[in-house]
């Protein structure tokens, strides 16, 4: 369903019959483009978050939240932060785009 959704938004950001993708060659802008491009999106997200999610679990599995190895739990915690803030940067700069196009529009 959440796919159905943002192909009905895509449909009104993408009205021409066609965009240029990243390396500049034209792209057909079909519903399955669309849904292509939002999948894409979401896969490279939910990838940030699973490693963000086990870097946080390493953190607090880790035998009272550091006690015995502080230094790679704290490690741990910075990086599932890092992996976090790369999955919202994702999501953000797709929600840039979608944001651009509508102006244009």
């Amino acid at each position: 369903m959440l796919i159905d959704n943002s192909y009905k938004t895509s449909a009104v950001i993408f009205p021409a019959a066609s965009t240029h993708d990243d390396n500049g060659s034209i792209e057909q802008v079909t519903p399955k483009a669309v849904r292509r491009r939002v999948r894409t999106v979401l896969l490279q997200a939910r990838e940030k978050h699973e490693e963000a999610h086990i870097l946080w679990e390493y953190w607090t599995a880790e035998n009272s939240d550091g006690f015995h190895k502080p230094d790679l739990a704290r490690e741990s915690l910075t990086s599932s932060i890092a992996a976090s803030k790369a999955g919202v940067k994702i999501l953000n700069d797709a929600m840039a785009v979608v944001k651009k196009d509508e102006v244009k529009k």
